[in-house]
This record gives structure tokens, sequence and C-alpha cells, in this order.
């Protein structure tokens, strides 16, 4: 073998060992390091039932639209704040109709199963506002804390857009004197996140 052919093979093997240790200009390029935090907003829709233990008939049903921001500090946590506007629950066998709209906090953490799908939990509280109409008598509110936890399924659809559906579950929303009920809702999200 000459003296080039040799010079070339170590050149070679040199540079390889070299890429191979430290990684290519072209993956370094196109992977980008990502910065957080980053922060999100988003509007959900959903479909509740209230479950009353007192109540023997069907369970009364309405719609919920939430918004709702936050920020995304780490790539499994996050801490999410939003508004949810419970659509009128009426109990026709009695003839109560409850309205209710809250404000909560959460901290969510997922499980990402692969690039586009994430498996996630939220727990947190709810701060609510109850009115209890009854036929011929006054009107009563509530305020009140309770537990809230959202478990799911999200989507990546854009690198900064994600679809989420999920459960969502409050507990006893109400106090003695208009009585309680457990929220149970599906609930179907979009987030869109910025910054980071």
């Amino acid at each position: 073998m000459n003296i080039k052919i040799k010079s070339s093979i170590k050149a070679f093997s040199a540079l390889s060992l070299y890429f191979l240790s430290h990684g290519s200009l072209a993956e370094k390029v196109s992977q980008p390091t990502l910065q957080y935090p980053n922060y999100f907003f988003g509007i959900k829709g959903g479909y509740q039932v209230a479950d009353d233990g007192a109540y023997n008939s069907s369970d009364p049903t309405s719609g919920i639209l939430e918004l709702s921001g936050g920020v995304q500090f780490r790539p499994q946590w996050s801490v999410q704040l939003g508004y949810q506007f419970h659509g009128e629950l009426d109990a026709k066998a009695t003839g109560v109709k409850v309205n209710t709209n809250l404000a909560k906090a959460a901290l969510r953490y997922g499980w990402v199963l692969d690039n586009d799908f994430t498996v996630y939990g939220q727990l947190g509280g709810a701060y609510w506002n109850m009115e209890k109409k009854q036929i011929s008598r006054t009107n009563l509110n509530a305020n009140g804390f309770s537990l809230l936890t959202d478990v799911g399924l999200q989507y990546k659809l854009e690198p900064n857009m994600n679809l989420s559906v999920g459960y969502q579950f409050i507990d006893d929303i109400g106090d003695n004197k208009t009585d309680k009920y457990d929220s149970h809702a599906l609930m179907v999200g979009l987030d869109y996140f910025f910054g980071g």
C-alpha cells in the first residue's frame, strides 16, 4: 500500500471516530434542545352526569365549557388554571334546577407513550359557586372547595398544539343546605403551546 492511501485511510478513520463520538452535524442541527418553561392556553367542552345519592330518578346531565391556561415546566409536569361554566342541571322529578361555575387549579403529570401520544393524570382543587332553584321556595346559594381529578389521553396534532380526551371527576359540589352531588364528565380539549 502506498503512503497516500495509508494517509487517506488514517484521516478517514480519525474523522469517522470524531463524528461517532460527538454526533453528526446534521443531527445537532435537526434536533434543537427544548426550552422550558412552555406556556399554554386551551379550551375544553364536555358532557357531565351529576350523581346525587339522595336523588332516586335518573341523574341530571348538562354540558361543560372550560377556558384554561398554564405552564409546562418540565416535559412531564405542568400546572393548569381554568374556569368552567356548567350548564343547568334539571332534576325533572323534583323540579330542582342547579347552576354551577367553578375555578380550578391542578398539577398534571404525563407519561409519554411515543412521540405523539401521552397518557396524563391531573390532581387539584375546584372553588365552586352553586345556585339551587326550587319550585315555590327561595333559591339557595353555596360556595366551597372540592377535590378535582382528571385522567386522559393526549395527541400531538402539531408541534405546538395538542388534542386531549379525558374523564373528569369533582367530589361533593354543594353543602348541607343545598345537598351535594358528584360531577362525572367526559371532556375533549385543544391546547396551544407557546414560549420556551
